[in-house]
C-alpha cells in the first residue's frame, strides 16, 4: 500500500475546525507492507507553543481580538531540557505528531516499508512558526 498526503497552508485552514484521524492509531491498515510520503502534514496538525521568562515557561494564548496572551509561568525540566533555558526562547510541542511518528514506526517495524516525511520547519522546534491568515468565505471562491 502506498499513501501520499500532501498538505499546504491552504488545505490546514480547511482542517482547522477538525482533528486529523488517521488509520494507523485507529488499526485500520491491514497488516501489509505500506510506503508513507507526507508532505507537509504535520503543519496541519495542532501546536502548543510556550515563551520561556525569567519565571519560567509561559503558555503562549489567543488572546481578545485574536491577539496572543501568555499564560501563568511555571517549570518544567521537559520543555527545559528539549528548548534550554534562555529567557525569550520559544518553542513549539506537537503531541499528534508525535503520536503518529510513534504508531506509523511501530506499524513499519512491525510489517516492513518506509516512511517519508517531508518538512521545512526547524530541526529543534524553537521559534515562532505559527501562523494564522484571514479566513473569509471570498477567500474560498
Amino acid at each position: 500500500m502506498i499513501r501520499i498526503r500532501h498538505f499546504t497552508f491552504l488545505s490546514s485552514l480547511f482542517l482547522a475546525a477538525y482533528v486529523p484521524a488517521t488509520t494507523l492509531a485507529a488499526g485500520g491498515i491491514n497488516q501489509r507492507v505500506i510506503i508513507e510520503i507526507d508532505n507537509e502534514f504535520f503543519d496541519a496538525l495542532p501546536i502548543r507553543q510556550f515563551q520561556r521568562g525569567a519565571d519560567g515557561w509561559q503558555e503562549v494564548l489567543v488572546g481578545a481580538g485574536l491577539k496572543p496572551s501568555l499564560g501563568a509561568a511555571f517549570a518544567d525540566a521537559g520543555l527545559d531540557a528539549r528548548f534550554g533555558t534562555a529567557p525569550g526562547t520559544v518553542g513549539e510541542v506537537c503531541a499528534p505528531a508525535e503520536g503518529f511518528a510513534a504508531a506509523l514506526g511501530a506499524r513499519l517495524r512491525a510489517y516492513g516499508g518506509a516512511g517519508l516525511a517531508v518538512d521545512y520547519g526547524d530541526w529543534h522546534g524553537t521559534g515562532d512558526t505559527l501562523r494564522n491568515a484571514p479566513f473569509t468565505q471570498q477567500s474560498l471562491t
